[in-house]
């Protein structure tokens, strides 16, 4: 049994390590969707001549004004921003795990938290989204402003299962204490 639970626990440093590589992939990616935010012409010179067309009413912040700048590079933190919140809590909790902290309240609120903000995030995104695009459109830094209020629902549903399964975790955690103190 202890073999066994040692042996869990490597695997735990181990993908905590792994999580360190993640990190220091992650500005690389930043870096990536920067570059073809910032300068859309190289992503739609390869694309086929009729999509190219289309492709013209992405957003080109460099034409924009200052203020339509500072919205758009606004947005674009924001929407970033997510990822390094998941990355964070996720690693937070595989870095307890590997220090053999697995049943214990601070991962259980962790879990909790990530449930809900996976459950808020399309909302707050989708909306963040419409009013930047409303005002660049409204300040002629965009050409054309099409509503869409489509909320993406994946994140939802999985911020309601680790919503649950935080509440799950609780009731376990309280048995397994009952159970402990029954003689």
């Amino acid at each position: 049994m202890a073999q066994d639970f040692n042996t869990r626990i490597k695997r735990f440093v181990m993908l905590d390590r792994l999580f360190w590589l993640v990190w220091l992939g992650l500005p690389v990616m930043i870096w990536v969707a920067y570059s073809t935010a910032n300068d859309p012409s190289e992503v739609v010179a390869q694309l086929p001549p009729g999509l190219a067309q289309c492709a013209s009413l992405i957003a080109h912040p460099a034409t924009m004004s200052p203020l339509g700048r500072a919205l758009y590079w606004g947005l674009f933190c924001l929407q970033i921003s997510i990822y390094f919140v998941l990355l964070g809590a996720l690693h937070l909790v595989v870095n307890r795990f590997a220090r053999g902290r697995i049943f214990v309240s601070e991962t259980l609120a962790t879990v909790f938290w990530l449930g809900v903000t996976l459950i808020v995030w399309p909302f707050v995104d989708t909306a963040a989204t419409q009013f930047v695009l409303a005002a660049l459109k409204a300040r002629g830094d965009v050409p054309v402003y099409l509503e869409k209020y489509a909320i993406d629902v994946a994140p939802v549903a999985v911020g309601l299962f680790l919503v649950a399964l935080s509440y799950v975790l609780d009731h376990a955690m309280a048995m397994k204490s009952e159970n402990d103190l029954t003689i």
